[in-house]
C-alpha cells in the first residue's frame, strides 16, 4: 500500500493522468462523510429480516427495456473504440482516470479499516457509505458499464451503485455480489461467514438476512 500511495503522489505531480480532485465532488463528498465526519467507534450494524428489504421501495430504479438495449449498444461502442484506439483521449482516458480513482479509494478505505480496526460489517458499511455518496443518480447510463467508468463519471443508476459497492467490498477483503430483481439492483455481502443483503444507495449500516 505504501508503494501505491507513492505512485499516487508521483502521478499527481507529473499530471498523468490529468486528475484533479476539484473536479470530483462525489469523491470529496464520500471521503469527507465516510472517513472524516463519521465516528466509526460509535457506528453499529443493524440486522433485519430480508422481508423488510423486499418491502422497501427502491430509492432509484429503472425498468425501460428500450433504454437497456440502447445503453448496451453504447457500452459496446465504447469498448470497440478502446480496442481500435487504445490512446483515444476520450473513453479510454476516462477509464484510466476511473481506475486511478478506484485504486485511490481502495487505498484510503483500507487505511481506515486498519486504523479504526473495523469489523466485517463496519467495513461493508464503509464501502456502502462511499458508493451511496460517490455517485449521482442519472436515469441513462450504459447498462453494462464497468466499475472504473462509474468511478470516473460519478454518475449511474441502481446497478452502478451496486458495482461500486462490490468493487469496494473486494478492496476491503470482503466477498460481495450484485443481486437484481425486476425493478432494482442491490448487493449481497458476506459477514462472519453469512450472506446478507444491503441497499448500496443507503449509507446506514443496515443488513438484511434470513
Amino acid at each position: 500500500m505504501t508503494r501505491l500511495y507513492a505512485a499516487y503522489c508521483f502521478l499527481i505531480l507529473i499530471g498523468a493522468p490529468k486528475f484533479a480532485f476539484a473536479e470530483y465532488d462525489g469523491l470529496k463528498r464520500a471521503l469527507f462523510k465516510c472517513t472524516e465526519e463519521r465516528n466509526w467507534m460509535e457506528t453499529h450494524c443493524e440486522f433485519r429480516s430480508f422481508i423488510h428489504l423486499q418491502e422497501q421501495k427502491p430509492i432509484y430504479s429503472s425498468t425501460s427495456v428500450t433504454e437497456k438495449l440502447a445503453a448496451s449498444a453504447l457500452i459496446f461502442g465504447q469498448k470497440a473504440v478502446c480496442a481500435l484506439s487504445p490512446t483515444d483521449p476520450g473513453t479510454c482516458q476516462n477509464r484510466v482516470e476511473g481506475q486511478f480513482k478506484h485504486n485511490y479509494l481502495a487505498f484510503r478505505l483500507k487505511k481506515i479499516q486498519t486504523e479504526k480496526k473495523l469489523s466485517e460489517c463496519q467495513s461493508a458499511c464503509l464501502a456502502i457509505c462511499v458508493s451511496s455518496l460517490l455517485i449521482n443518480f442519472v436515469e441513462f447510463t450504459p447498462w453494462f458499464t464497468d466499475p472504473d467508468y462509474v468511478f470516473f463519471s460519478e454518475k449511474g443508476r441502481c446497478t452502478d451503485y451496486s458495482r461500486v459497492a462490490v468493487a469496494l467490498f473486494e478492496a476491503l477483503g470482503l466477498e460481495g455480489a450484485i443481486e437484481m430483481n425486476s425493478i432494482h439492483s442491490f448487493v449481497r455481502v458476506k459477514v462472519k461467514d453469512k450472506w446478507y443483503y444491503a441497499e448500496p444507495q443507503d449509507s446506514s449500516c443496515i443488513f438484511y438476512g434470513d
